[in-house]
């Protein structure tokens, strides 16, 4: 692949990542990777299947935020607990 695709590939995939992951509906956001994928020239199945991948991405991101955020609680949850173990001492 040249230099100028792989510039033009990362461009279109960084467009519809954008696109789909600005806080709008799923519709709307569908409908823009549609018409942004008419403009660009790209097959409709590819747009798809590419944001079907960015959704699966979106959703592997939210559950490893939760996750940490959990973690990062049950740490703060600990850490009051042995605080308040080490008063009553």
């Amino acid at each position: 692949m040249a230099k100028s695709s792989k510039f033009l590939f990362g461009a279109i995939v960084g467009a519809l990542a954008a696109a789909f992951l600005t806080p709008v509906s799923g519709k709307k956001a569908r409908e823009k990777v549609s018409k942004l994928a008419k403009k660009s020239g790209i097959d409709q199945k590819q747009a798809s299947a590419l944001l079907g991948v960015l959704d699966d991405v979106k959703k592997k991101g939210i559950e490893i935020f939760e996750q940490v955020k959990k973690e990062n609680l049950d740490k703060k949850i600990n850490s009051r607990i042995s605080k308040t173990k080490n008063k009553t001492k």
